[in-house]
């Protein structure tokens, strides 16, 4: 089965499709992203990309889940448990967009809209943490009944303009939080949780990245190597941009300097 979204980029939009086995060669001429498959190689019509993700099994009993963890980690969601922090899922993304969007004000991240989430149907499930009242961390997966995999696309903290021991206290939350999501998604059947990508240590790899990395490995799991295929078409699309958007900043850097 092959999970799809649609991402509205004006005036081109495009479709995402998660977890199937290969392309479709039917879609090499469409604007298509394929994500999280199989590497099978060179498909024709389609640009391959190498990724890797971190895969957690859900088959294990949940003690067993919480000891994979880390240990700082495991200390962390123990002590989010005492401070009070519930999980629950909701059907409804406003206060996950609410938390994203104040993010995007601090870091760029992948422009994600309500239609582009709704897009995903009953695949689409969010999850938040409140604590005190108030929702401190939202995650909003991508699931696939058919394959037993679960995938995080997108999380958002309230971190921004909080105190330090409040920020903390959201850090401890949004750890709590990844650990109830592995507890809700074995009940509701699924085998493998997807921590959403990860960057193999490595020479140059980006401060910001590599904290990511660092903390999606501290739950455990093991990382595996997957592919994502980009379409023909799509892949022409993103270059002309990128072109287009190269000659925008040239032209406006030779005016500027001329001044």
């Amino acid at each position: 089965m092959t999970v799809s979204g649609y991402v509205q980029r004006r005036p081109f939009g495009y479709w995402e499709r998660r977890f199937a086995s290969k392309p479709s060669l039917s879609d090499a001429l469409l604007p298509v992203h394929y994500l999280n498959c199989v590497d099978h190689g060179t498909v024709r019509g389609f640009v391959r990309q190498i990724v890797h993700t971190i895969l957690i099994d859900l088959s294990q009993d949940e003690a067993q889940l919480l000891v994979d963890c880390k240990a700082n980690t495991r200390n962390e969601i123990g002590r989010a448990a005492r401070e009070g922090a519930q999980a629950r899922s909701t059907e409804d993304p406003r206060l996950f967009l609410e938390l994203y969007e104040a993010a995007t004000a601090h870091k760029s991240l992948p422009q994600t809209s309500r239609r582009f989430l709704e897009s995903y149907g009953h695949a689409l499930h969010i999850t938040e943490v409140l604590q005190d009242g108030r929702v401190l961390a939202a995650h909003v997966h991508v699931a696939d009944p058919q394959s037993g995999r679960v995938r995080l696309i997108r999380s958002a903290s309230l971190f921004r303009d909080l105190d330090k021991p409040m920020q903390q206290k959201a850090g401890r939350a949004n750890r709590f939080l990844h650990y109830q999501d592995f507890l809700y998604f074995k009940k509701l059947g699924y085998r493998s949780y997807d921590m959403g990508g990860y960057d193999p240590p490595g020479e140059g790899l980006a401060e910001e990245l590599r904290r990511v990395s660092d903390f999606k490995a501290s739950f455990g799991g093991r990382v595996v190597r997957e592919a994502n295929y980009v379409s023909c078409l799509l892949h022409l699309y993103r270059q002309r941009c990128r072109l287009l958007g190269r000659f925008r900043r040239n032209r406006r850097d030779a005016a500027q300097a001329g001044m």
